[in-house]
């Protein structure tokens, strides 16, 4: 065994598996050799119960796993930010490869596969951790810099450029801070740093997914969509899918974004986002109907704007205000955040419903600040007890 694994600690490792000898032999190991403290859970559903309440050092998951299913479970953790530098190991009896193509997807990943067997864990345990110790630099000094990055720019850069040195966590260190940035919303200097990463690896499928991400959220929709494309990520990959469904949201293809958030919920039948995704282009299909008198719309607003007046016209307020609220996952910039949370503060006017009213208002007008003034224009109107405006959303009125 590595000298390196022998002398590593880890602090709360979470043990997600459906045979509870198995999983107490892992325990075990875990405590005795590494001083882990271990959570073992039997399910999905208290697996990731256990992860949005923990932020553990290292996760071990069952494939087998019920309720929330082990692929799903990898996917929910590989989409959090808070473990982007977090090892996994997948335990699982099948042996056909192409049910684990989604590790290649994403970095710090380990595989343990056929009859269970802890020395063969532990073995496959050591060589994730290895790697890892290998191919990252310091995760404490690399989450520091992470947070420094909207305070200091420069100062951050500094310290990310003297941390990495060896060719291989540079790539990762560069990987691990820029995915940190996008949950921060710097989407900017993580597409910066993505972008260098790619130069040393053209072909590292984790940092093409974080750059397909980025340019979606930058608006560049046909480059990330280029990038999916070219790149083999998994078909059971539920970020690529509902990356993919935005995308053809943002391009006004309701068909295609519904076949891929219907994909994704195959894989995560709860995922909230492709939920979301679904309702929206639902919605949106009828703008695109042949029989249609009018004419397309010209953008994602738009068809936003149009879907909540025909709402309003049928009187379903509320179904106008669930779509509004859907949409919301797909807002990438400040202005159609604010947009759409001013939408949802009206419609919730029009059902006489103020408080809730002033309270998305509200939201909309910090979040548009001094670029997008009709929020504040609106709460103005109505605490001074003016009548509701007559358009259906007022996503698209004058001054927004």
């Amino acid at each position: 065994m590595s000298t390196n694994t022998e002398k590593l600690k880890l602090g709360p490792v979470l043990v997600a598996m459906t045979n509870k000898v198995d999983a107490k032999d892992v325990a075990r190991l875990l405590t005795e050799k590494f001083g882990a403290a271990v959570t073992a859970v039997a399910d999905g559903d208290a697996a990731w119960a256990a992860v949005k309440e923990t932020v553990f050092d290292a996760v071990v998951v069952d494939w087998k796993l019920t309720k929330v299913a082990g692929i799903a479970l990898v996917n929910r953790l590989r989409q959090d930010a808070r473990y982007v530098d977090k090892p996994v190991m997948v335990v699982s009896e099948l042996k056909a490869k192409e049910n684990f193509t989604i590790l290649h997807d994403y970095p710090f990943m380990g595989l343990t596969d056929g009859a269970f067997s802890i020395v063969a864990f532990e073995i496959k345990w050591d060589v994730m951790l290895d790697a890892l110790r290998r191919g990252l630099p310091d995760r404490a000094a690399l989450a520091r810099i992470g947070a420094g990055y909207g305070k200091d720019t420069q100062k951050a850069r500094a310290e990310l450029e003297a941390l990495i040195t060896e060719p291989e966590s540079a790539l990762n260190a560069l990987y691990v801070t820029a995915k940190r940035l996008r949950a921060q919303r710097q989407t900017g200097p993580a597409a910066a740093l993505l972008g260098e990463a790619l130069k040393r690896a053209p072909e590292h499928l984790p940092t093409l997914l974080e750059m397909a991400c980025a340019q979606h959220e930058k608006g560049e929709h046909a480059a990330a969509k280029g990038l999916l494309d070219k790149a083999q990520f998994s078909k059971k990959n539920t970020q690529v899918l509902s990356l993919q469904g935005s995308i053809a949201l943002h391009e006004l293809q309701p068909a295609a974004a519904k076949a891929a958030f219907v994909a994704a919920l195959a894989v995560d039948p709860t995922m909230e986002a492709a939920k979301a995704g679904s309702l929206v282009a639902g919605n949106m299909a009828p703008l695109f109907e042949k029989t249609a008198q009018e004419a397309p719309p010209k953008g994602f607003l738009e068809a936003l704007e149009r879907i909540g007046t025909a709402k309003t016209k049928a009187a379903q307020e509320q179904a106008g205000i669930d779509n509004f609220t859907a949409a919301l996952k797909f807002a990438h910039d400040g202005r159609t955040e604010a947009v759409i949370l001013c939408a949802i503060g009206l419609a919730y006017e029009r059902l006489q419903n103020k408080p809730e009213a002033i309270t998305w208002l509200t939201r909309a007008a910090k979040v548009g600040g001094q670029g997008y003034t009709l929020p504040k224009q609106e709460l103005a109107r109505l605490k001074a007890g003016s009548a509701a405006p007559l358009q259906g959303a007022a996503v698209t009125k004058k001054g927004a």
